[in-house]
């Protein structure tokens, strides 16, 4: 389980985007994070994923990422809208590389297979400066799922895939998060009709204007 606890965000003294966010997400959630332009949904999954300061805890299956930031960060993968990646790199040598600092010797088989079917395989000695932005976002994945993470943090993933790839991709996230009792959150704003039944719950940020601040209006996918 995901918990957010009084969850507080503002930037220096300026009022406070997030105040007093509490929120309770199962395993095996494929969680649809929605909102308007600007309205914060990239800082809530930075928070998630310990990527910026916020006052408040957050709780993966009992793991405080305050108290015990290296195990928590450990189980979560976060893959922003721009990907950030080794320009003089390979594919092939980026994941080499990410596995030895995993201490593993070589892919999963699933992830071979998902490599293949996603057409990253036929880029894999090519650098990774010259790869176009959908092929970068299919690697920024692969690389992702290699720690075989419990929360999986996703901000705009799906942009510029390919209709094929997207489609496979999806299968794979699904599955993946069912087998593995894990937690998908990703954040949006296609319309696709392959998104439709992807996620099982949604998220929508709203703005309180009374309190100008940000709030959670939650729910499920069919809702």
């Amino acid at each position: 389980m995901l918990e957010l606890i009084n969850i507080k965000k503002r930037y220096g003294e300026s009022a406070y985007i997030f105040d007093g966010i509490n929120l309770k997400i199962d395993n095996m959630s494929i969680v649809e994070l929605l909102g308007e332009n600007g309205i914060g949904k990239s800082t809530l999954l930075n928070i998630i994923g310990g990527m910026t300061t916020f006052d408040g805890d957050i709780k993966l299956n009992n793991i405080s990422l305050k108290d015990d930031f290296q195990k928590y960060i450990k189980e979560v993968s976060l893959i922003g809208n721009t990907p950030f990646l080794y320009d003089y790199l390979t594919p092939a040598e980026t994941i080499d590389m990410i596995l030895s600092f995993l201490n593993g010797e070589r892919l999963d088989s699933s992830l071979e297979g998902l490599i293949e079917k996603i057409g990253l395989y036929k880029y894999k000695n090519t650098l990774t400066r010259e790869l176009s932005l959908g092929t970068k976002q299919k690697l920024s994945l692969i690389l992702a799922l290699l720690s075989s993470p419990n929360l999986i943090l996703l901000d705009e993933p799906f942009v510029n895939f390919d209709i094929r790839s997207r489609k496979v991709i999806l299968d794979y996230l699904k599955n993946y998060v069912m087998q593995n009792k894990a937690i998908l959150i990703y954040a949006t704003h296609s319309t696709d009709a392959d998104l439709t039944d992807f996620s099982n719950q949604k998220i929508i940020l709203k703005r309180n204007e009374q309190l100008n601040t940000v709030v959670l209006e939650c729910g499920s996918r069919e809702a």
